[in-house]
């Protein structure tokens, strides 16, 4: 099974510098576990005004049971994006993403 490797920072700039693609390869595989491994307890964006504030939530520990919001709110959905992003790094690998 692939695994990130945590000191991949171009992988990070690379999703940072165009968070909606095209993706190479790497990034892709990267992605794939960000997206979809463990889906309970990982972070999600939340839209609370739509097209104007996003944040950060938490999926509950199992179904049904509602998010929780975290952190502060963003006006744009790629630094929502991105900030969801660095959330997954840290779940998925337990290190920091490597890229501010």
């Amino acid at each position: 099974m692939y695994r990130i490797d945590p000191a991949r920072a171009d992988l990070a700039r690379e999703y940072k510098a165009r968070p909606y693609g095209p993706h190479s390869a790497e990034l892709q595989k990267v992605l794939l576990i960000l997206r979809w491994g463990g889906v309970r307890g990982k972070s999600v964006i939340l839209v609370t005004k739509p097209d104007r504030e996003w944040r950060l939530g938490k999926m509950g520990p199992k179904r049904g049971t509602p998010m929780t919001e975290y952190g502060p709110t963003y006006s744009s959905a790629k630094d929502a994006s991105w900030a969801c992003f660095r959330a997954r790094w840290l779940e998925a690998t337990g290190q920091e993403c490597p890229v501010e």
